[in-house]
Protein backbone atom coordinates (compact mmCIF):
# COMPACT_ATOMS: atom_id res chain seq x y z
CA UNK A 1 0.00 0.00 0.00
CA UNK A 2 2.84 2.37 0.83
CA UNK A 3 4.49 1.65 -2.54
CA UNK A 4 1.22 2.27 -4.37
CA UNK A 5 0.71 5.55 -2.54
CA UNK A 6 4.24 6.65 -3.39
CA UNK A 7 3.70 5.73 -7.05
CA UNK A 8 0.40 7.61 -7.12
CA UNK A 9 2.00 10.76 -5.74
CA UNK A 10 4.97 10.47 -8.09
CA UNK A 11 2.73 9.70 -11.05
CA UNK A 12 0.56 12.76 -10.55
CA UNK A 13 3.71 14.82 -10.23
CA UNK A 14 5.04 13.37 -13.50
CA UNK A 15 1.94 14.49 -15.40
CA UNK A 16 2.41 17.99 -14.02
CA UNK A 17 6.13 17.88 -14.65
CA UNK A 18 5.68 17.31 -18.39
CA UNK A 19 3.53 20.46 -18.58
CA UNK A 20 5.95 22.40 -16.36
CA UNK A 21 8.85 21.50 -18.64
CA UNK A 22 6.84 22.44 -21.73
CA UNK A 23 6.02 25.84 -20.23
CA UNK A 24 9.64 26.17 -19.13
CA UNK A 25 10.80 25.77 -22.72
CA UNK A 26 8.32 28.44 -23.83
CA UNK A 27 9.46 30.76 -21.04
CA UNK A 28 13.12 30.25 -21.95
CA UNK A 29 12.42 30.88 -25.64
CA UNK A 30 10.47 34.07 -24.89
CA UNK A 31 13.33 35.25 -22.67
CA UNK A 32 15.71 34.85 -25.59
CA UNK A 33 17.95 32.46 -23.68
CA UNK A 34 18.29 34.79 -20.69
CA UNK A 35 17.44 33.90 -17.12
CA UNK A 36 14.21 35.90 -16.97
CA UNK A 37 10.70 34.96 -17.96
CA UNK A 38 9.75 36.91 -21.07
CA UNK A 39 6.09 36.43 -20.12
CA UNK A 40 3.92 38.64 -17.93
CA UNK A 41 2.41 36.71 -14.98
CA UNK A 42 -1.03 36.86 -16.66
CA UNK A 43 0.47 35.21 -19.76
CA UNK A 44 1.91 32.41 -17.63
CA UNK A 45 -1.52 31.69 -16.11
CA UNK A 46 -3.13 31.56 -19.56
CA UNK A 47 -0.35 29.35 -20.93
CA UNK A 48 -0.72 26.95 -18.00
CA UNK A 49 -4.51 26.72 -18.44
CA UNK A 50 -4.14 26.13 -22.19
CA UNK A 51 -1.51 23.39 -21.73
CA UNK A 52 -3.59 21.71 -19.00
CA UNK A 53 -6.72 21.68 -21.19
CA UNK A 54 -4.65 20.08 -23.97
CA UNK A 55 -3.51 17.35 -21.55
CA UNK A 56 -7.19 16.61 -20.86
CA UNK A 57 -7.95 16.03 -24.55
CA UNK A 58 -9.22 19.48 -25.51
CA UNK A 59 -8.11 20.40 -29.04
CA UNK A 60 -7.73 24.09 -29.97
CA UNK A 61 -10.10 25.15 -32.73
CA UNK A 62 -8.59 27.08 -35.67
CA UNK A 63 -8.48 30.82 -35.09
CA UNK A 64 -9.31 33.47 -37.66
CA UNK A 65 -6.06 35.17 -36.64
CA UNK A 66 -4.01 32.09 -37.49
CA UNK A 67 -1.76 30.13 -35.11
CA UNK A 68 0.85 31.74 -32.94
CA UNK A 69 4.33 31.88 -34.42
CA UNK A 70 7.69 32.12 -32.75
CA UNK A 71 9.98 29.96 -30.61
CA UNK A 72 7.58 29.41 -27.71
CA UNK A 73 7.38 25.64 -28.12
CA UNK A 74 4.62 23.09 -27.63
CA UNK A 75 2.98 24.73 -24.61
CA UNK A 76 1.62 27.55 -26.82
CA UNK A 77 0.54 25.27 -29.70
CA UNK A 78 -2.97 26.21 -30.83
CA UNK A 79 -3.02 29.68 -29.28
CA UNK A 80 -3.91 32.43 -31.76
CA UNK A 81 -1.36 34.81 -33.19
CA UNK A 82 -0.77 37.78 -30.92
CA UNK A 83 -2.23 36.09 -27.82
CA UNK A 84 0.34 37.75 -25.54
CA UNK A 85 -0.34 41.27 -26.78
CA UNK A 86 -4.07 41.31 -26.13
CA UNK A 87 -5.00 43.21 -23.00
CA UNK A 88 -8.28 42.78 -21.18
CA UNK A 89 -9.80 39.62 -22.64
CA UNK A 90 -8.79 36.67 -24.81
CA UNK A 91 -11.32 34.25 -26.34
CA UNK A 92 -10.32 30.63 -27.12
CA UNK A 93 -12.30 27.73 -28.60
CA UNK A 94 -11.73 23.98 -28.22
CA UNK A 95 -13.13 20.70 -29.49
CA UNK A 96 -12.25 17.35 -27.86
CA UNK A 97 -10.24 14.37 -29.06
CA UNK A 98 -13.04 11.97 -28.06
CA UNK A 99 -15.09 13.62 -30.79
CA UNK A 100 -12.24 13.43 -33.27
CA UNK A 101 -11.08 16.96 -32.52
CA UNK A 102 -13.34 18.27 -35.27
CA UNK A 103 -16.78 19.78 -35.67
CA UNK A 104 -18.24 22.76 -33.88
CA UNK A 105 -16.31 23.85 -30.77
CA UNK A 106 -17.43 22.22 -27.54
CA UNK A 107 -15.70 24.66 -25.23
CA UNK A 108 -15.38 28.44 -25.24
CA UNK A 109 -12.89 29.98 -22.82
CA UNK A 110 -12.73 33.66 -21.92
CA UNK A 111 -9.66 34.89 -20.04
CA UNK A 112 -10.27 38.26 -18.42
CA UNK A 113 -7.48 40.28 -16.78
CA UNK A 114 -8.57 42.16 -13.65
CA UNK A 115 -5.73 43.90 -11.86
CA UNK A 116 -3.40 41.21 -10.53
CA UNK A 117 -5.91 38.41 -11.22
CA UNK A 118 -6.99 36.36 -14.22
CA UNK A 119 -10.61 35.24 -14.37
CA UNK A 120 -11.18 32.18 -16.53
CA UNK A 121 -14.73 31.50 -17.76
CA UNK A 122 -15.09 28.12 -19.50
CA UNK A 123 -18.42 27.43 -21.23
CA UNK A 124 -19.37 23.97 -22.49
CA UNK A 125 -21.83 23.89 -25.37
CA UNK A 126 -23.94 21.24 -27.05
CA UNK A 127 -26.19 18.53 -25.69
CA UNK A 128 -28.18 20.72 -23.33
CA UNK A 129 -27.99 23.94 -21.33
CA UNK A 130 -24.67 25.74 -21.45
CA UNK A 131 -22.37 24.69 -18.60
CA UNK A 132 -20.16 27.36 -17.01
CA UNK A 133 -17.02 26.75 -14.95
CA UNK A 134 -15.18 29.77 -13.57
CA UNK A 135 -11.94 30.10 -11.64
CA UNK A 136 -10.06 33.19 -10.50
CA UNK A 137 -6.27 32.98 -10.25
CA UNK A 138 -3.96 35.42 -8.50
CA UNK A 139 -1.28 35.97 -11.15
CA UNK A 140 1.19 37.22 -8.55
CA UNK A 141 1.68 33.59 -7.44
CA UNK A 142 3.65 33.03 -10.68
CA UNK A 143 5.35 36.41 -10.85
CA UNK A 144 8.67 34.78 -9.95
CA UNK A 145 8.55 32.20 -12.75
CA UNK A 146 11.69 32.24 -14.87
CA UNK A 147 13.57 30.14 -17.36
CA UNK A 148 15.77 28.50 -14.70
CA UNK A 149 14.53 25.12 -13.45
CA UNK A 150 14.25 26.30 -9.81
CA UNK A 151 12.17 29.30 -10.90
CA UNK A 152 9.49 27.01 -12.40
CA UNK A 153 8.40 25.76 -8.96
CA UNK A 154 5.37 28.15 -8.69
CA UNK A 155 3.83 26.43 -11.72
CA UNK A 156 3.16 23.20 -9.82
CA UNK A 157 0.58 24.54 -7.32
CA UNK A 158 -0.96 26.59 -10.14
CA UNK A 159 -1.45 23.48 -12.29
CA UNK A 160 -2.92 21.59 -9.34
CA UNK A 161 -5.40 24.42 -8.73
CA UNK A 162 -6.42 24.60 -12.39
CA UNK A 163 -6.73 20.81 -12.59
CA UNK A 164 -9.07 20.64 -9.60
CA UNK A 165 -11.19 23.73 -10.32
CA UNK A 166 -11.14 23.96 -14.12
CA UNK A 167 -10.15 20.80 -16.00
CA UNK A 168 -11.83 18.12 -13.86
CA UNK A 169 -15.20 19.94 -13.56
CA UNK A 170 -15.15 20.45 -17.34
CA UNK A 171 -14.48 16.76 -18.00
CA UNK A 172 -17.34 15.74 -15.69
CA UNK A 173 -19.73 18.19 -17.36
CA UNK A 174 -18.57 17.06 -20.80
CA UNK A 175 -19.55 13.50 -20.03
CA UNK A 176 -22.91 14.48 -18.53
CA UNK A 177 -23.95 16.82 -21.36
CA UNK A 178 -22.24 15.49 -24.50
CA UNK A 179 -20.76 12.02 -24.32
CA UNK A 180 -23.25 10.27 -22.01
CA UNK A 181 -26.28 12.50 -21.35
CA UNK A 182 -28.48 9.46 -20.54
CA UNK A 183 -26.10 8.26 -17.83
CA UNK A 184 -27.11 10.68 -15.10
CA UNK A 185 -26.09 9.32 -11.72
CA UNK A 186 -23.78 6.68 -13.20
CA UNK A 187 -20.36 6.29 -11.59
CA UNK A 188 -17.56 8.40 -13.03
CA UNK A 189 -15.35 6.37 -15.36
CA UNK A 190 -11.58 6.48 -15.62
CA UNK A 191 -11.73 8.13 -19.04
CA UNK A 192 -13.66 11.05 -17.51
CA UNK A 193 -10.84 11.98 -15.15
CA UNK A 194 -7.96 14.36 -15.78
CA UNK A 195 -4.57 12.71 -16.50
CA UNK A 196 -3.25 13.49 -13.02
CA UNK A 197 -6.06 11.45 -11.41
CA UNK A 198 -5.91 8.71 -14.07
CA UNK A 199 -2.23 8.15 -13.35
CA UNK A 200 -2.80 8.16 -9.60
CA UNK A 201 -5.38 5.36 -10.04
CA UNK A 202 -3.27 3.35 -12.48
CA UNK A 203 -0.45 3.47 -9.93
CA UNK A 204 -2.48 1.13 -7.70
CA UNK A 205 -2.65 -1.65 -10.33
CA UNK A 206 -0.41 -4.72 -10.36
CA UNK A 207 1.91 -5.15 -13.35
CA UNK A 208 -0.36 -7.51 -15.32
CA UNK A 209 -3.40 -5.22 -14.98
CA UNK A 210 -1.27 -2.22 -15.91
CA UNK A 211 -0.22 -3.96 -19.14
CA UNK A 212 -3.88 -4.65 -19.96
CA UNK A 213 -4.78 -1.02 -19.28
CA UNK A 214 -2.11 0.04 -21.79
CA UNK A 215 -4.08 -1.68 -24.58
CA UNK A 216 -7.19 0.47 -24.02
CA UNK A 217 -6.06 3.61 -25.86
CA UNK A 218 -3.00 5.60 -26.83
CA UNK A 219 -3.45 7.96 -23.88
CA UNK A 220 -3.72 5.03 -21.44
CA UNK A 221 -0.67 3.40 -23.06
CA UNK A 222 1.33 6.56 -22.41
CA UNK A 223 0.18 6.78 -18.79
CA UNK A 224 0.69 3.06 -18.12
CA UNK A 225 4.29 3.31 -19.36
CA UNK A 226 5.16 6.03 -16.86
CA UNK A 227 8.55 5.36 -15.24
CA UNK A 228 7.35 6.44 -11.78
CA UNK A 229 4.79 3.61 -11.64
CA UNK A 230 7.16 0.93 -12.89
CA UNK A 231 9.94 2.09 -10.60
CA UNK A 232 7.72 1.50 -7.57
CA UNK A 233 6.51 -1.88 -8.92
CA UNK A 234 10.10 -2.97 -9.49
CA UNK A 235 11.17 -1.81 -6.03
CA UNK A 236 8.22 -3.59 -4.39
CA UNK A 237 9.21 -6.87 -6.07
CA UNK A 238 13.01 -6.73 -6.10
CA UNK A 239 14.05 -4.00 -3.68
CA UNK A 240 16.36 -1.12 -4.45
CA UNK A 241 18.60 -1.63 -7.46
CA UNK A 242 21.47 -1.58 -8.22
CA UNK A 243 22.85 -2.95 -4.94
CA UNK A 244 26.31 -1.58 -5.75
CA UNK A 245 27.82 1.22 -7.81
CA UNK A 246 27.79 -0.10 -11.37
CA UNK A 247 29.66 2.99 -12.51
CA UNK A 248 32.82 1.72 -10.79
CA UNK A 249 35.37 0.30 -13.25
CA UNK A 250 35.75 -3.48 -13.34
CA UNK A 251 38.61 -5.10 -11.50
CA UNK A 252 41.96 -4.66 -13.22
CA UNK A 253 42.56 -8.39 -12.86
CA UNK A 254 39.68 -9.05 -15.25
CA UNK A 255 37.37 -12.10 -15.10
CA UNK A 256 38.67 -15.28 -13.55
CA UNK A 257 39.83 -17.97 -16.01
CA UNK A 258 39.98 -20.75 -13.50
Amino acid sequence: AAAAAAAAAAGGACVQEAIVLSIGRAVAAAAGGGGGCGFAPHDVVLLAAHALLASGGFVPAPSGDGPATGPEGGAAAGLPRGWRSRGGMLALSYSHERRGGSGAPLLEVRAVTMGSSVLLHAMLQGGGPQQLVSVQVDATRVSGVGAAAAALAPLRPLLHLLGARLLQPLLCSLRATVFDPSGAGAPTELVDLCPELQLAILAHLPAAALCRAASVSRSFASLAADDAIWHELFRASFGDFPPRDLSAPPSAAGPSTS
